[in-house]
């Protein structure tokens, strides 16, 4: 009996493997706009912090592409090995967000900011992508609100 795998499990693989085999040796994690997040947390064990950021840009490679399904379960997996990283919760968030999911885009970037500590560049991010999930579901009182914290990020 033949076992074949369908051809999207088969891409994401190809496209995963040479990513994980550079990103042994990746220290910190860059979003796919060139914003370096760096570590988001030091709790987390350097080797998974290196899995972690290879399979983020995996899952960058995945949105460039519009292949929203792909990019949900793979960052699914990375919440799994390190469900700390606000990273992680931010691509979730990027993603219902590409999907145009607004409410829960909402509450993942929120999830992501309250892991993020003090980076700043993360926070930015998230407060950022609130707003204009906000702004897309109407409410202006959330995006008012997610204008202002973005406002203070960016002072800081």
């Amino acid at each position: 009996m033949r076992f074949s795998f369908p051809v999207p499990v088969i891409k994401v693989c190809i496209t995963l493997i040479p990513v994980l085999l550079l990103g042994a040796c990746a220290s910190q994690e860059s979003y796919r706009d060139g914003t370096d997040y760096g570590t988001t947390r030091s709790s987390v064990a350097p080797q998974t912090r290196n899995t972690v950021a290879a399979m983020l840009a995996s899952v960058d490679q995945l949105i460039a592409q519009q292949n929203f399904p792909a990019a949900w379960s793979m960052a699914e997996r990375m919440q799994n090995i390190a469900p700390t990283d606000a990273g992680v919760w931010s691509r979730l968030a990027d993603i219902r967000f590409a999907q145009q999911a607004y409410p829960q885009a909402i509450q993942l970037a929120k999830k992501s900011s309250q892991l993020a500590g003090y980076n700043k560049s993360l926070l930015i991010h998230n407060w950022r992508l609130i707003q204009q999930a906000a702004l897309g579901l109407g409410d202006t009182q959330q995006a008012q609100h997610a204008s202002n914290q973005l406002k203070r990020y960016q002072q800081d």
